[in-house]
């Protein structure tokens, strides 16, 4: 169930919401031939500040050091279900957030060794 960014119409804060939705897909002879969609539900909507304090409490294991945006991204999208166009906004607060800088704009590394090293003890 992917988060899908949106705007509060009251305040204007962004936010995350999960929507789960029903398919039905209709196949004939193993092709498909058609969709219908059955229903959406609003599962839970998170503001961005706390998806990504979510997000780092469990992500702390998976970074290190040189870690490519694209593997960050695709992690981003498998574990945690942020849709992947919204990859990019979550991976800039988690590098504010740790710290990290990204001189190349493909791996993104710790600027000190010391918050590397606290990130990793919190998970051990």
């Amino acid at each position: 169930m992917p988060y899908h960014k949106s705007e509060c119409p009251v305040c204007g804060n962004l936010n995350f919401v999960n929507i789960k939705q029903k398919i039905v897909e209709h196949y004939e002879n193993g092709h498909l031939v058609g969709t219908d969609f059955m229903d959406a539900k609003l599962k839970e909507t998170v503001s961005a500040d706390k998806l990504v304090d979510d997000i780092l409490s469990s992500l702390a294991e998976h970074l290190y050091n040189g870690i490519t945006i694209k593997k960050l991204c695709k992690m981003l999208h498998d574990i945690y279900g942020i849709v992947e166009d919204f990859c990019c906004d979550m991976i800039q607060k988690i590098k504010y957030e740790l710290c990290m800088y990204c001189p190349d704009r493909c791996h993104l590394y710790f600027v000190d060794e010391e918050v590397e090293q606290e990130i990793k003890g919190q998970k051990m």
